[in-house]
């Protein structure tokens, strides 16, 4: 069973996030895994709203998150990937 993160921002939206593979996953060439998730971490986050929640309200919803400034920070590898 594959380990994830779960988030939960301000905006009451969820991300999990990959932590480890389980032992099936990590031997599948795609990394398929067919049993349960287990969350194995879960925080909140009150004074984040989630990437989409932001791109929205920034007004770059049609341009999508590579647009927006949160998009850009994640390409960079300073933001929340999830």
């Amino acid at each position: 069973m594959c380990s994830y993160e779960k988030v939960t921002y301000r905006c009451g939206h969820e991300k999990r996030r990959l932590i480890k593979y389980c032992h099936f996953a990590r031997n599948d060439p795609g990394h398929q895994c067919f049993g349960a998730w287990s969350d194995k971490r879960a925080w909140k986050q009150p004074r984040e709203d989630c990437v989409d929640c932001c791109c929205a309200a920034a007004g770059n919803a049609e341009a999508g998150p590579e647009r927006s400034l949160v998009g850009r920070m994640q390409g960079l590898g300073l933001g929340y990937r999830g």
